[in-house]
């Protein structure tokens, strides 16, 4: 979808504005067939089944891979819109389309089973975790980019390193990756508070710097605080906060671990039969399936209506 949103964009947007509309329309799909056609080809070509058998076979999966090299050759024709000649757009696509089909296998191959989605879903959260305590104190876009940059990198370094690491040597359970969603990104949204009372000039602030800081010195406050003072209270602040959680959450794991209470069966772990209606193939739905990583097909033939 987003592939074919992108192959459309450019040609909105200039028709509707009434610029190169007729290069708008016809480049953009005279570049699409063309680079659907030879990134096929070209991924063809390379691939293994053409290593060994000289021959390749084009597919779903091949076509929907051909669609997003072509946008990545239409976007490049946004850049150059109106400027190049059809000839030009042809020699482009044609150049283009090998160099990112090896861009493409370059990255997949440096990060195979090292980042997923789960982990750029993740870490796009984590910046507005990260940023949440000081989203009406950064007043620079450089500092907001770069608090999300840190956030993100170290989410993804807990969900891949870190919740294994603590799940191995200390025993510490986490579905979700909630200590990397919402932990480690929050303890770092404290210390940036801190850091950044001190990165600032209070007057930077102007009168809103007591709607921020209610407690620091200005104008209209004779008898708070400095700088130094609200940046150790920042840190104060998540020290009782990282106590009381952990305090509160070790009362509270040791309640719910009680024997009074229901206690969810080893065999039921992430699983809700116990507790609910549960249709007749949820064994294997929920159990079996869970454990296998590959299914394939080596032989394929019909069924009589004798052996239905």
């Amino acid at each position: 979808m987003a592939s074919a949103f992108q192959k459309n964009q450019f040609t909105i947007l200039v028709v509707i504005a009434q610029r190169y509309g007729y290069s708008a329309v016809s480049v953009n799909l005279f570049l699409s067939c063309i680079t659907i056609e030879w990134s096929i080809i070209v991924r063809g070509l390379l691939s293994h089944d053409f290593a060994r058998d000289g021959k390749f076979g084009i597919g779903v999966e091949q076509l929907l891979t051909a669609d997003f090299a072509a946008a990545v050759i239409l976007i490049s024709m946004g850049a150059m819109l109106g400027k190049l000649s059809p000839t030009q757009y042809l020699i482009m696509a044609l150049i283009e389309t090998p160099v990112a089909i090896f861009v493409e296998h370059h990255v997949v191959h440096t990060f195979h089973k090292k980042f997923d989605m789960v982990h750029i879903a993740n870490s796009t959260l984590a910046g507005g975790v990260a940023i949440g305590t000081t989203a009406n104190v950064v007043l620079h876009p450089l500092h907001a980019l770069i608090v999300g940059v840190i956030a993100g990198l170290i989410s993804v370094i807990g969900f891949r390193y870190i919740t294994p690491l603590l799940s191995k040597k200390l025993g510490a359970h986490d579905t979700c990756g909630v200590n990397n969603l919402h932990g480690m990104p929050g303890v770092l949204a404290g210390l940036l508070s801190a850091v950044f009372v001190l990165a600032y000039d209070p007057a930077d602030y102007g009168k809103s710097l007591n709607i921020i800081y209610p407690a620091m010195w200005s104008e209209t406050n004779d008898t708070g605080i400095s700088a130094a003072s609200q940046a150790v209270n920042q840190l104060i602040g998540l020290g009782l906060v990282l106590v009381s959680s952990l305090v509160s959450g070790l009362i509270t794991g040791f309640i719910l671990k009680l024997k009074i209470f229901n206690q969810v069966r080893h065999q039921e772990l992430y699983a809700d039969g116990d507790f609910f209606e549960t249709p007749a193939d949820y064994d294997f739905t929920t159990r079996i399936i869970s454990h296998i990583d590959r299914v394939e097909i080596n032989e394929y033939s019909k069924l009589t209506q004798k052996e239905i």
